[in-house]
């Protein structure tokens, strides 16, 4: 099966269209001091049919480069050519996409030492770069903040726990529709959505789900902009970016 379906559907009981919406998430670099950077990024569908269709053209070119070079399994960035990898960025070049990079030499020592607490500086990290996603999907009217809106955050299995997962899902809506504290600043920041808002997470193995895959070639690239200060490769339409911290 795929990961979470997307789907509109009409809530008989009440009348109300209730928005679908999915994230697929892979990240590249290593959380670690020893490292330049770090990136989360990924694809946002709002309809079924753009999801659906985004899949099948991914799965098509996906399937040509490993019959023509012989490959079995995934086509993991890290591992393919730069032609494939090209390729296959621009199969969902026009998507809505967003990323986020953490430039890992700004970030205090005492978070980098303890893996609880990069953990958490992973996990706002991922919060802050949805955030700004659904802000942008408001501000281009593509949905409402009065929608009612259930999110489906599907992240690559390597970067989260379960038990980290559910968090994760859990802050994502503190943070857009309650709105969230600073208790160090004495600073509310107020949500931004004022419907019914759901968010559901599942942690999808990268080899069975194809825009997963699609996630880790989009990482892979803006990764490669940064480590190898190439800007052209973030010429990219339709893309909510964040450089923390």
């Amino acid at each position: 099966m795929d990961c979470c379906d997307i789907i509109s559907f009409i809530d008989k009981r009440r009348g109300q269209v209730i928005e679908k919406i999915s994230i697929f998430i892979d990240d590249s670099g290593v959380f670690h001091s020893n490292h330049n950077y770090f990136v989360y990024a990924g694809f946002c569908f709002i309809s079924d049919e753009d999801k659906i269709s985004a899949k099948k053209r991914y799965r098509s070119l996906n399937t040509k480069i490993k019959q023509s070079k012989g490959i079995e399994g995934e086509l993991k960035a890290s591992k393919i050519e730069r032609k494939h990898k090209d390729a296959l960025f621009k199969v969902l070049k026009g998507e809505i996409s967003f990323s986020v990079t953490v430039e890992l030499s700004s970030i205090q020592s005492s978070i980098m030492m303890d893996k609880k607490s990069r953990q958490r500086f992973k996990d706002y990290a991922l919060k802050r770069v949805v955030k700004n996603l659904f802000k942008k999907l408001i501000e281009q009217e593509i949905i409402s903040k009065n929608d009612d809106i259930e999110l489906f955050v599907n992240i690559d299995q390597q970067g989260f726990a379960t038990n980290g997962l559910y968090g994760l899902g859990d802050g994502i809506l503190e943070e857009l529709k309650y709105g969230i504290t600073n208790f160090n600043y004495g600073t509310y920041y107020p949500p931004i959505l004022e419907g019914k808002f759901m968010v559901h997470t599942k942690s999808c193995v990268s080899e069975n789900d194809y825009l997963i895959q699609a996630a880790d070639i989009l990482a892979n690239r803006i990764w490669n902009s940064y480590e190898k200060q190439k800007s052209k490769l973030r010429r990219i339409p339709n893309h909510i970016f964040l450089y923390l911290p």
